[in-house]
């Protein structure tokens, strides 16, 4: 079974499987994880959606300058043009960061798995959430696989 989200402001949706949970934070970000997953919403692994709007439409200039600055902090970075998986057809700037979380009484060291996603005046930050050490686990790539399916089926309405 699929569900499907739309934005309160009904300009964006996605589907997402009946066995992963959504909460919407107060700032308006969406986080998803699989019930009995990996990602948990408590433990700050999970699947997190940050729609942003421009006040005006991003230009190829703009954008271009955009993704020559992700290219200095990111040497990983993919830039995917007109992805024929993703139903909008966003320009995609796909890179992965070490970061740390907060973890009950610790912090720990995390690797997140970053998609920003582009289409005219709209921009989703988005990113997966992992333990640095299990991102390439049989779970986390299981889990990964189905974010991104999440994210290829993002459209606007």
């Amino acid at each position: 079974m699929i569900n499907t989200y739309i934005s309160p402001s009904k300009t964006f949706s996605f589907e997402y499987p009946d066995n992963w949970k959504l909460s919407r934070n107060e700032d308006g970000s969406i986080l998803l994880w699989k019930k009995g997953g990996l990602l948990r919403k408590d433990s700050n692994y999970i699947l997190r959606i940050v729609p942003l709007l421009s006040e005006i439409v991003i230009s190829p200039e703009t954008d271009e300058i955009y993704v020559d600055y992700r290219r200095k902090e990111h040497a990983d970075l993919e830039v995917i043009d007109k992805s024929e998986s993703h139903i909008m057809n966003f320009h995609i700037i796909k890179y992965r960061q070490t970061s740390f979380q907060d973890a009950a009484t610790k912090t720990v060291p995390a690797v997140q798995d970053c998609w920003e996603l582009v289409l005219n005046n709209r921009i989703f930050k988005c990113s997966f959430t992992v333990t640095e050490g299990e991102e390439d686990s049989s779970r986390a790539r299981e889990e990964r696989a189905v974010a991104e399916q999440i994210l290829q089926g993002l459209r606007l309405l």
